[in-house]
């Protein structure tokens, strides 16, 4: 799991993660995901995280919701493991309290 700040705006952040077979559905990804969002406002002072995953991974989407995360658009995405673009679906969270937009 990862939390990256945007090189193009500062005050924004990327979560991606990636959890093996054996771990799946016990929950790891929600609470790691969680920890590092609060940690993204707290400690890198970021307004916005988003995170995103391919359209047909539900459980990656059940996270982001789970987090607190609302849908904000959809974009292509090149997989390189898989060396082609694929269309995913991202989501972002607000820092709380925050009037910025999101976008």
């Amino acid at each position: 799991m990862v939390l990256r700040r945007d090189p193009d705006d500062p005050r924004r952040g990327a979560l991606g993660y990636w959890i093996g077979k054996l771990f799946q559905g016990q929950g790891i990804a929600r609470e790691a995901a969680i920890s590092l969002i609060q940690a993204g406002f707290a400690r890198l002072d970021l307004d916005v995280i988003e995170a995103g995953a391919q359209i047909g991974n539900a459980a990656s989407l059940a996270v982001m919701r789970a987090c607190g995360m609302v849908e904000a658009g959809r974009r292509l995405v090149h997989a390189s493991a898989r060396d082609r673009d694929e269309l995913c679906v991202f989501y972002e969270l607000r820092r709380p309290g925050s009037s910025k937009s999101a976008t």
